[in-house]
């Protein structure tokens, strides 16, 4: 399994990834992990090498910050999952999966976009319909309006909805019974 870090440019600034990539011949199902407040650490480091280990290529930006500016729209129109570390105790709620890392109390949130959900769910022959969340929305808003640790602050529980980075489905998956 091979790991490495290598320089690539991104909205023309240089950025550090680190990259952890399956044995074999690809393509692989790619996983974009995003850095804690540590940034590219050790603990990332073995969670890609995890990853790779598992059958998928890993990847993060040191400085993921010059990113942002080159995600387009159309992007969370792929099918990828987003990996993040996240502290537990949100505005409205707390985590109940989390560990110790160097004294902090961690969790993990995973991110698929719908495309991603939606090759799952007709794989595993689920019918499936997506909740609209529409009137509980305060706002329009899109995924660049929930970045900064103060936007997120001052977000509203339906923003991730109304943004398009958070779906969710009604799934109906018994098998259907013959009378």
């Amino acid at each position: 399994m091979p790991s490495f870090w290598e320089k690539v440019q991104v909205n023309g600034a240089e950025m550090d990834i680190y990259a952890s990539v399956p044995s074999g011949t690809g393509p692989f199902p790619a996983v974009v992990v995003a850095q804690h407040a540590s940034g590219v650490d050790k603990f990332i480091q073995d969670m890609a090498d995890k990853l790779a280990t598992a059958g998928y290529a890993a990847v993060q930006g040191k400085n993921a910050a010059v990113v942002t500016p080159a995600i387009k729209d159309e992007t969370l129109d792929l099918p990828l999952m987003i990996v993040s570390l996240t502290k537990p105790d949100k505005k409205d709620y707390h985590l109940p999966e989390t560990f110790d890392y160097r004294g902090k109390d961690l969790s993990m949130i995973t991110l698929p976009t719908r495309a991603l959900f939606e090759i799952w769910f007709q794989k595993l022959d689920f019918k499936f319909s997506p909740l609209d969340w529409s009137e509980y929305y305060t706002r329009s808003c899109s995924f660049r309006d929930l970045i900064t640790p103060r936007q997120k602050q001052d977000s509203h529980w339906a923003d991730v909805y109304a943004s398009g980075v958070r779906v969710s489905y009604r799934l109906d998956i018994l098998p259907e019974t013959k009378e």
